[in-house]
């Protein structure tokens, strides 16, 4: 009786300990970021990208790998809520990482045709130029934050998401137009 208890305890002081790390490792988890310019006759200030998303990505992993361990531990039972909501803030960066670095591609490629090519797209680039004043304002806007700001602020992740729908009706149509110069 006094060996189950002591194991109990040992066994729920490991999970509190990992949740603990976990919680240390993504209160100074950070993007990488580097400035964007366009070389024309002179050089242009386009904003910021988000680089090598790599290591988080990997941290993402490990650190699901290890909720998922903790939740299917039968000593979990006082720390199960938080091990789900780890879960699900987790998956939830996940999904952003995702779509921002897919939006950051589409941006870059309509960046490149709209301000590269020499065809004139008319109402078309006044749309593309809306559309990139809104990603230059969300990008300067949000690119400070860790991702434990990220993970509380839900209207960010809906945001990236209509941007990504717009880029990526945007891409279709001038797949066509990139093909053609």
């Amino acid at each position: 009786m006094f060996s189950d208890v002591l194991q109990t305890a040992i066994k729920e002081s490991q999970i509190e300990k990992n949740l603990e790390e976990i919680e240390q490792q993504w209160n100074s988890m950070r993007f990488q970021i580097q400035k964007h310019s366009r070389q024309t006759n002179s050089q242009q200030d386009r904003g910021f990208l988000i680089s090598d998303v790599e290591p988080i990505v990997q941290s993402l992993e490990d650190s699901t790998l290890l909720l998922n361990s903790l939740s299917s531990s039968r000593f979990v039972n006082n720390y199960l809520s938080q091990v789900q909501q780890w879960i699900r803030t987790l998956s939830l960066i996940s999904d952003v990482i995702q779509i921002w670095t897919i939006v950051q591609q589409k941006w870059l490629y309509l960046e490149n045709i709209f301000f590269s090519s020499s065809a004139q797209f008319g109402e078309e680039t006044k749309r593309f130029e809306t559309i990139d004043k809104v990603y230059r304002k969300i990008m300067l806007g949000q690119l400070f934050f860790c991702l434990l700001s990220i993970r509380s602020n839900r209207s960010f992740f809906f945001r990236w998401q209509k941007l990504q729908e717009i880029l990526w009706l945007k891409t279709l149509v001038f797949s066509r137009v990139d093909t053609m110069n």
